[in-house]
C-alpha cells in the first residue's frame, strides 16, 4: 500500500512540475520514514550522500570528464586520429582501423582501455 501511495504522490509532484530529483528524494524519504521511523530516515538522509560521494568508482568520474575536456580542447584527439589515419587510411577499411588505433592509443595514454570506448 505504501508503494502505491508513493507512486501516486510521485506522479502528483511531477504533474506540479517539481524537478524529478527532488520529487524522488521527497517520496523516498517519506516512504522510508513510514516503513522504518523518522529517526532512521533522518540518519539515512545524513549518511547516504556521504557514502556515495566517498565511493572511489564515482570519485574518478569527474576526473575522466576533465581529462576528456582537456584532450578535446588541446587537439590531442585530432592528432591521435590523424596519425592513425595516416598509417592505415590508404587500406580498405582504413577508417575503421584508424578509429581502433586512435582509441587504443587514447586508452594507453589514460591507462584504462575501457575508458576510451
Amino acid at each position: 500500500m505504501i508503494g502505491l501511495l508513493g507512486i501516486v504522490v510521485l506522479m502528483a509532484l511531477l504533474s506540479l512540475r517539481m524537478p524529478i530529483a527532488f520529487a524522488l528524494a521527497l517520496v523516498g524519504f517519506a516512504g522510508f520514514a513510514l516503513i522504518v521511523d523518522l529517526g532512521g530516515a533522518l540518519t539515512n538522509l545524513r549518511l547516504v550522500p556521504w557514502r556515495y560521494i566517498a565511493d572511489y568508482n564515482l570519485a574518478v568520474l569527474p576526473l575522466f570528464i576533465l581529462m576528456g575536456s582537456i584532450t578535446a580542447n588541446t587537439g590531442v584527439t585530432q592528432d591521435l586520429y590523424g596519425s592513425a589515419y595516416t598509417w592505415v587510411g590508404q587500406f580498405r577499411g582504413g577508417l575503421a582501423m584508424a578509429t581502433i588505433m586512435a582509441t587504443g592509443a587514447f586508452g594507453a595514454v589514460c591507462g584504462l582501455s575501457l575508458a576510451a570506448v
